[in-house]
């Protein structure tokens, strides 16, 4: 299952947020809401990539940190590290861009796509986000995100 903390409730309990981190395989959270998630367990973290560190450690979940025009990060619990690079672009409106790329993660892991590969496909998918004014509308399609894809990995 994967989980997007966002927005972070501010009344969040350490005993829920430890729950649902027990049903959770991928835990998705921005700069923000993984400093949060770490202050609830009583973590020790000065910064986010830190913070989405210790998330993972110790428990059966991967935390995955977006970092806007970084791109994003994906801690996973046997200290393994992913990450994979944003789209640098004309940003229009970031409307959905979490959405965005929450989304193509899942349908990307589901169809048998690996980490790596499925989170790379979910930074360029949200960086195309940017490029429109608009949640629904700025959303890639499949031939959008494919063609840029396809020029990413050409270097251009």
């Amino acid at each position: 299952m994967i989980w997007n903390l966002a927005p972070a409730p501010p009344d969040l309990a350490q005993q829920d947020l430890l729950s649902l981190l027990a049903a959770t395989d991928i835990l998705v959270v921005n700069e923000h809401e993984a400093v949060a998630a770490a202050r609830i367990l009583q973590a020790a973290a000065e910064t986010a990539e830190e913070a989405a560190r210790v998330i993972a450690d110790g428990r059966k979940v991967t935390t995955v940190l977006t970092a806007g025009p970084r791109g994003a990060i994906a801690f996973a619990p046997e200290g393994d590290c992913h990450s994979a690079p944003a789209l640098p672009v004309q940003v229009v409106d970031t409307t959905g861009a979490g959405d965005t790329f929450v989304g193509v993660l899942a349908a990307e892991l589901a169809q048998g796509r690996e980490l790596p590969g499925a989170l790379q496909r979910a930074c360029i998918a949200a960086s195309l986000a940017c490029t429109k004014k608009g949640a629904q509308v700025g959303m890639p399609d499949s031939a959008e995100l494919s063609l840029a894809l396809q020029s990413a990995s050409n270097g251009r």
